[in-house]
């Protein structure tokens, strides 16, 4: 092999493998969770020495109050992709009623509907 020639193969070789790796295209997901409402949001107002007792509050996506809802004795646990699909539902509830009516209600029972034992 002649001395010429085995000063490019490592230039060639480099020269490949960068440009293969820079031609990879790095993809990230944007792809929102499904219990994510399109319609609005909710918060949770509780306390750590009442933990079975909570405000939940839910907001059309013009940052209005649409509903509230106090829960006594029961722990919402939103580390649970199953509660925060409840909540998703009884959000979109509250927003579907504060559209119909006009108006702000307090303590209809949605979260209590949705997350009743079946």
């Amino acid at each position: 092999m002649p001395n010429n020639l085995k000063n490019y193969i490592p230039a060639v070789l480099f020269i490949c493998v960068s440009t293969a790796t820079s031609a990879q295209e790095v993809t990230v997901s944007s792809r929102t969770p499904r219990f994510v409402s399109e319609k609005g949001y909710w918060v949770i107002r509780s306390n750590v020495k009442q933990p079975k007792e909570a405000v939940v509050y839910f907001y059309n996506l013009q940052h209005e109050l649409v509903y509230e809802e106090e829960v006594k004795n029961a722990r919402l646990n939103i580390n649970r992709i199953k509660v925060k699909m409840r909540l998703k539902k009884a959000l979109e509830q509250a927003i579907a009623v504060h559209e119909r009516e006009g108006t702000t209600s307090k303590d209809d029972k949605i979260l209590a509907s949705v997350f009743r034992k079946k």
